[in-house]
């Protein structure tokens, strides 16, 4: 997708649906980027283990902007006890609930560790220069800190190409 040079309009031309999408939503895509939103179902509760899992979200998105720039926010809330969680991001079939951890960390080896009882919890992560017209997952991993049980519940994530 690329920058349209804004039509100039005459008097009593007729407005039509092609124009306003090649003049308007397209050249707005072009200057924020797109957006991907997935609100999945729950992810799986895990025992003590203190170990990561995939949440197996399979969000889908293939970067279209010229650069390749993609921001991932998640949020999501966290009952049990307490537990951790970061961000990956990959090609081919997205990995399940449950999985070991795989894929490409956007958050540079930074884990959130939240407090059990709903307490919410933000993620945010960018990978660069991602191919254009490729297919890729993103996904939440999490885990308990410790003994107990945790869940994340109420997960939203949003994949949001950055023009810049």
């Amino acid at each position: 997708m690329a920058w349209t040079t804004p039509k100039t309009w005459n008097v009593g031309e007729v407005l039509t649906a092609s124009n306003m999408n090649s003049q308007l939503r397209d050249n707005m895509n072009f200057l924020h980027g797109t957006t991907v939103f997935a609100k999945p179902t729950m992810s799986a509760a895990t025992g003590g283990t203190g170990t990561l899992i995939m949440a197996g979200l399979a969000v889908y998105f293939t970067p279209q902007t010229p650069n390749g720039n993609v921001r991932f926010i998640s949020n999501c809330s966290i009952t049990g006890r307490s537990g951790a969680a970061g961000l990956r991001y990959g090609t081919g079939t997205a990995p399940v609930n449950g999985a070991a951890v795989t894929g490409t960390d956007p958050m540079n080896g930074n884990i959130n560790h939240v407090g059990g009882g709903g307490a919410g919890c933000v993620l945010v992560g960018h990978a660069t220069s991602l191919a254009l017209g490729v297919q890729y997952w993103a996904d939440m991993v999490w885990g308990d800190d410790g003994a107990g049980t945790s869940q994340a519940l109420a997960i939203v994530f949003q994949v949001v190409e950055e023009n810049y």
